[in-house]
C-alpha cells in the first residue's frame, strides 16, 4: 500500500522486507529495511554524524495496515550520506517484526 507525503523537507523513502534469518514459532518473521533522505537542515548529518553511528530521529513510523495492527518501526535512520550543496541527508536502518500467523 502507497501512502503520498507532502512536505518541505521530506525527499523520500524505500522501503524493503525479506524473511528473517531466524523464524519465530508465534508468526512469520521478516527483516524489514528503509532508506531515506531528508532536507540536511532538519536532519543534520556530517562525517562525525556517519562515524559515530549516531541513530538520527527520523520523522513519522512504518505503521501496520492490514492483518495487523500498530507501530512496525520508527523512521529513525543511520546517516551515510550527506550534500552540502543541495542540503539533504540520507541513510538507512533494518530491523525484524513478526506477523502473527493466521
Amino acid at each position: 500500500v502507497l501512502r503520498t507525503a507532502f512536505s518541505s523537507h521530506f525527499e523520500g523513502a524505500i522501503i524493503q522486507w525479506k524473511p528473517a534469518a531466524v523464524q519465530q514459532s508465534s508468526g512469520i518473521a521478516v527483516e524489514i529495511s528503509h532508506r531515506v533522505t531528508w532536507r540536511r537542515s532538519n536532519f543534520f548529518c556530517d562525517d562525525t554524524t556517519i562515524d559515530s553511528s549516531l541513530l538520527l530521529s527520523g520523522e513519522g513510523s512504518l505503521v501496520c495496515q492490514e492483518g495487523c495492527s500498530g507501530t512496525v518501526a520508527s523512521m529513525s535512520f543511520y546517516c551515510t550520506d550527506y550534500g552540502t550543496t543541495d542540503n539533504w541527508s540520507t541513510g538507512g536502518r533494518s530491523y525484524n517484526y513478526t506477523f502473527a500467523s493466521g
